[in-house]
């Protein structure tokens, strides 16, 4: 059976790209001063990037989303008391993880790699 990968990854495209839209328009909708918190948006538009990378089927974007999610996770739990923090808790902490798990999961399938001769 063959094992169609882009229709999940895609699908977790659309939502990258639905809540950095969503961001920004929350983030600059009254826009009076810029805060640290405006930071959110752009993050989130460097995590739909890499996602968009990954959903190309090029393996280094799914290795730098992984390594995204492992940055955040690892500020989280390490950094919890530094201000900073406040603008990564704003990420889709919990979510990416999930992300990570398909990704993980259909990795060998989505991009080819690590095939047997």
């Amino acid at each position: 059976m063959k094992v169609n990968t882009s229709i999940p990854l895609y699908s977790i495209l659309v939502f990258h790209i639905v809540w950095t839209l969503f961001s920004f328009y929350t983030m600059f909708a009254d826009f009076t001063v810029w805060t640290d918190y405006h930071w959110i948006p752009f993050l989130l538009l460097l995590f739909t990037i890499t996602w968009y990378g990954a959903c190309r089927k090029k393996y280094i974007f799914g290795l730098i989303y992984i390594g995204l999610v492992m940055v955040e996770f690892l500020s989280r739990a390490a950094f919890r008391d530094a201000s900073w923090v406040d603008v990564i808790k704003g990420l889709l902490f919990p979510v990416d993880l999930i992300f990570v798990a398909i990704l993980l999961f259909l990795f060998k399938k989505h991009f080819g790699v690590l095939q047997r001769d």
